[in-house]
């Protein structure tokens, strides 16, 4: 058996959590907090890749959260976690919780999930799934990892660290569940391209201030069918200057299915619109 948290949707009748939550689960119980009543719920969409998960309850008649805005947070912005840490009682009810804190940074990296809030609000095991809330009482993360490692020291010992809480942000979850509801996957737009960073001294040569080199093009791929090639730099897109992979790959998977996007790429001694 396990357990964790999770916020009931705008539609009063789903139930929103993370995927390592609920992830082959033979039954599922959401219990309400005000009463403690166990209620049967199963799993209507499901995305493990980006953790996160929807049930649909038995009983759907709960008061819905209040979704807020994720692109709006601050770092040093005060922050709000609620959840269920700990172990369940035998009769599956649990106390609620609140840890406070703070927004660390956003746009972080853990365990293969990107763009996270950090936070330095104590999240533990059975607050997974929970609400990351601003000032206001909205929504804007789903509490979903900790770590105590800070990385590594010159011999290769852990460095251990605390107030190092993730949480996936609310406007991407929402992206996620309505692809989840409306198709049963999440799709997301590719290039059919690696990439890779340039050397600072390359690029000196080159005589650019940016950009990420082409390492490998997916045949038939939207790249290879529009004539990039490995060994392309790509300089900006639409116009955007592109200074990391993380910025490329946001700005792709923003884009609607079958959009035409503009790449500016150095090949050799030219500088092509392609």
């Amino acid at each position: 058996t396990g357990g964790g948290s999770g916020i009931v949707w705008e539609d009063g009748t789903h139930v929103l959590t993370n995927a390592h939550v609920v992830l082959g689960a033979g039954s599922i119980k959401v219990v309400d907090p005000i009463d403690q009543k166990q209620i049967s719920a199963r799993v209507v969409a499901l995305s493990p890749c980006d953790d996160v998960a929807l049930l649909e309850v038995e009983r759907g008649n709960f008061k819905p959260a209040t979704i807020g805005d994720s692109k709006k947070i601050a770092t040093g912005e005060d922050v709000i976690a609620l959840g269920f840490p700990g172990t369940f009682t035998d009769s599956g009810s649990s106390k609620l919780t609140v840890t406070r804190g703070i927004v660390s940074k956003s746009g972080d990296t853990y365990d293969g999930l990107q763009d996270l809030i950090q936070t330095d609000a104590a999240i533990n095991g059975g607050n997974s799934g929970g609400p990351l809330l601003n000032m206001y009482g909205e929504v804007i993360g789903i509490n979903t990892a900790k770590t105590i490692n800070a990385g590594f020291d010159a011999f290769g010992a852990v460095i251990s660290a605390e107030g190092l809480g993730f949480a996936l942000p609310i406007n991407d979850v929402r992206l996620i569940i309505e692809h989840l509801i409306t198709k049963g996957f999440v799709e997301r737009a590719a290039l059919g391209v690696q990439v890779a960073p340039v050397t600072k001294a390359e690029l000196e040569k080159l005589g650019l201030k940016n950009g990420l080199i082409i390492v490998s093009v997916v045949r038939k791929g939207p790249a290879d069918i529009a004539g990039l090639l490995p060994g392309d730099i790509i300089i900006a897109c639409d116009s955007i200057r592109i200074l990391e992979q993380k910025e490329l790959v946001e700005y792709v998977s923003s884009q609607p299915i079958g959009a035409s996007i503009t790449l500016t790429v150095r090949r050799e001694e030219e500088t092509l619109d392609i």
